[in-house]
């Protein structure tokens, strides 16, 4: 989903009072002009029946791309939430579901919609592009594959030496496979020879990017997903930087469980 205009936003409001507890959600996306990409999330509570903004309207000249987005019923009742798309005031239904006590609404860029059940199975997918959870096999048997929940990572070196500079994110755990939806890098100072980012799979270095010559304080992102594994990462890499330049690496997604 995006949001391409300073009076568009994403809300979601419930058909009722809570009993007890109020909804908790959190959301992510990133913002792309003609010369940053930038990830960001938010979070927060619903409100009853008075709506509550899931993701913002973006600034002018903005494409605000939205990635992720969890609600939880929290709540010791089941409470019917409905997602809805604020355009200068006008709301659109995106989806209306009823959450039972412990279980939560989901949406990924490559799945659509689906809900979890207390136990975390899923319950519906929605224009899902993809099954994200269902039953794998391993190599010790068979396993369930699920959603845990969002990360992103804001790596950064304000001091760098000269010539080749690296940024990495942590390895994935064991049990863990990492869904990178979003990664970008940035460079200022003296131009440098190449900015890359990759992906170290089992060892070996995939490239996500190569940009020769870029240019410096722009975000040059990377479309599409990656998937990484146990012992996994993502690295951002410059060639040719000068003494004291900085370089920024950023990447957002989800972890799923096995």
């Amino acid at each position: 989903m995006i949001l391409n205009a300073i009076d568009k936003k994403l809300e979601f409001v419930l058909s009722g009072a809570v009993a007890t507890n109020e909804l908790s959600f959190t959301a992510s996306y990133a913002d792309k002009t003609t010369t940053d990409f930038t990830p960001a999330g938010t979070d927060g509570v619903s409100n009853g029946t008075t709506p509550v903004t899931l993701v913002a309207a973006p600034a002018a000249s903005t494409q605000r791309m939205i990635s992720g987005i969890s609600i939880y019923n929290g709540d010791t009742v089941s409470a019917t939430v409905t997602v809805n798309l604020d355009n200068n005031g006008t709301d659109r239904t995106v989806i209306k579901v009823t959450l039972g006590v412990g279980e939560s609404l989901h949406f990924f860029t490559d799945t659509g919609w689906y809900c979890l059940s207390s136990g975390g199975l899923a319950k519906t997918i929605v224009g899902a592009g993809s099954n994200l959870i269902g039953r794998v096999d391993a190599r010790d048997g068979d396993k369930i594959w699920s959603f845990k929940e969002t990360i992103a990572h804001n790596l950064s070196d304000t001091s760098l030496t000269a010539g080749e500079n690296n940024l990495q994110t942590p390895a994935v755990p064991a049990g863990e496979v990492h869904v990178i939806t979003t990664a970008s890098i940035y460079y200022s100072g003296t131009t440098p020879n190449n900015l890359r980012i990759q992906a170290i799979v089992d060892g070996v270095y995939v490239y996500l990017l190569f940009e020769n010559s870029p240019t410096v304080q722009v975000f040059y992102p990377v479309l599409g997903q990656v998937y990484i594994a146990e012992g996994d990462k993502i690295q951002f890499q410059v060639f040719g930087a000068t003494v004291g330049d900085d370089l920024l690496g950023r990447c957002a997604g989800y972890i799923m469980t096995i």
